[in-house]
């Protein structure tokens, strides 16, 4: 009946989602902390880039209070 595919389609999700949380644990525990960024547009590579410059690690952003005052000055 079709209740037969039940066990076939439990073991076929729980494949899927364990790929899912490994993948999510990997990156958690590789990055500090940090999920991977994605960069797939120029905006995004800019602020990977800007945040890369400012802190020294591309995975930890920070706002106004990463930047020094002297950098505006000219």
């Amino acid at each position: 009946m079709w209740y037969e595919i039940l066990p076939g389609l439990g073991l076929m999700v729980g494949c899927i989602a364990a790929v899912g949380g490994i993948n999510y644990t990997c990156q958690k525990l590789g990055n500090g902390g940090k999920l991977r960024r994605q960069v797939r547009h120029p905006f995004e590579y800019r602020l990977y880039r800007r945040d890369q410059m400012v802190t020294g690690k591309a995975y930890i952003a920070k706002g106004l209070e990463g930047l020094n005052e002297m950098s505006f000055k000219s």
